[in-house]
């Protein structure tokens, strides 16, 4: 009776010690909002990059004025900002956003939701509905699109574009495919071959008129995220700053050389995914030690302690095989084990029969 009531006391410990007074916390951010802007954002500099424009001096146009696109103009103003040594509020005097009733103005006369405030027009912009109008009068060096609504950039605004800016960079990032603002064919149609093109879904090669073939690439948030958590991680960072974000697109940007940028090439290769992860993850945890949220002392900029950790915390390039000791399992498949339906059981009934081994060893121990 004693040991039965002393393991009954025992076991509403255990299970009240688990069930925390306090709230959880977590070390997360929301990557469709952040991830996105510097995804967008690390486009936008290699962009501005390829065509030569100083950052001091280049307009962006968005095409939706939701949450995220918000959050992307936000991230590239904060970058602006950064680099040029201006405050946020001039750089977001060059962003000019755009939602389904026109160009947002504090004179436009309807009450504007709280996410749109900080970014509408007060220095007497006029009132603009239509894109093609937008686009003459603010005479953007890159236009990006948000919005969801597919074929929103026509013919006539893309055309419009390439009248007032030579080799423009273009962004239609909404995603999926039907979704796609426009395809990358008729952005080189309408601004010729020497326009920037990044999208936010897949597209098949083109083939230009002389015979020439571009392949556009995809703005993807796998360019960001991946080395994000890892920087994180290896910094016990307390959280994800915005600094850490923007560290992680200039990354991302700093990964593409200056031959792919005159090719038009503004993102690093999927292939190189581990590489550019690796850098993301060492700049996220040396702007974690910069801004004072690491709790890890050895990670500090420029001693290469956050590379060294990158690599020890990565994950192999192939899967190990399962460990002979345990036996072959149940079919030949060569992928990872609960990838595989068979595997996964083989491995759950493995993991069972280990783990009831060794409560019976550490109960003979006591």
């Amino acid at each position: 009776m004693r040991e039965g009531e002393g393991s009954k006391k025992k076991r509403e410990k255990e299970n009240s010690s688990t069930t925390p007074s306090s709230p959880l916390t977590s070390l997360c951010f929301n990557d469709d909002i952040q991830g996105t802007g510097a995804v967008v954002c690390a486009g936008f500099l290699n962009g501005m990059r390829a065509r030569g424009t100083p950052l001091s001096e280049a307009r962006v146009a968005f095409f939706g004025a939701g949450s995220s696109a918000v959050g992307v103009a936000e991230t590239i103003a904060a970058a602006v900002a950064a680099d040029t040594g201006e405050s946020v509020a001039q750089a977001r005097g060059r962003i000019y956003l755009i939602d389904s009733k026109g160009l947002v103005t504090a004179t436009r006369g309807d009450t504007l939701p709280a996410h749109k405030q900080g970014l509408a027009r007060t220095d007497g912009t006029p009132d603009m509905a239509g894109l093609v109008d937008i686009i003459s009068a603010v005479r953007p060096h890159a236009l990006i699109g948000l919005s969801g609504v597919g074929g929103a950039f026509t013919r006539d605004a893309l055309t419009a574009l390439a009248a007032v800016t030579p080799r423009p960079l273009v962004m239609p990032c909404s995603n999926p495919t039907s979704c796609a603002e426009c395809e990358p064919g008729d952005v080189y149609a309408a601004c010729g071959p020497g326009a920037l093109v990044a999208t936010g879904s897949p597209f098949d090669a083109v083939t230009l008129p002389d015979g020439t073939t571009k392949a556009p690439v995809q703005a993807n948030n796998c360019h960001v995220f991946p080395g994000v958590g890892l920087g994180a991680v290896l910094s016990r960072a307390s959280r994800v700053s915005d600094g850490m974000l923007l560290a992680a697109a200039r990354a991302v940007a700093a990964a593409v050389p200056q031959s792919d940028l005159d090719a038009g090439i503004l993102y690093p290769p999927v292939a190189a995914m581990r590489a550019t992860s690796l850098r993301v993850a060492v700049a996220v945890a040396a702007a974690a030690w910069d801004e004072g949220v690491a709790t890890a002392r050895w990670v500090e900029r420029g001693g290469g302690a956050a590379e060294r950790g990158a690599r020890g915390r990565r994950p192999p390039t192939r899967h190990p095989p399962p460990v002979s000791s345990l036996g072959a399992p149940p079919c030949s498949c060569a992928t990872w084990p609960i990838a595989c339906t068979g595997r996964a059981a083989w491995w759950r009934r493995r993991g069972r029969a280990w783990w009831r081994r060794w409560k019976g060893r550490w109960a003979r121990r006591e």
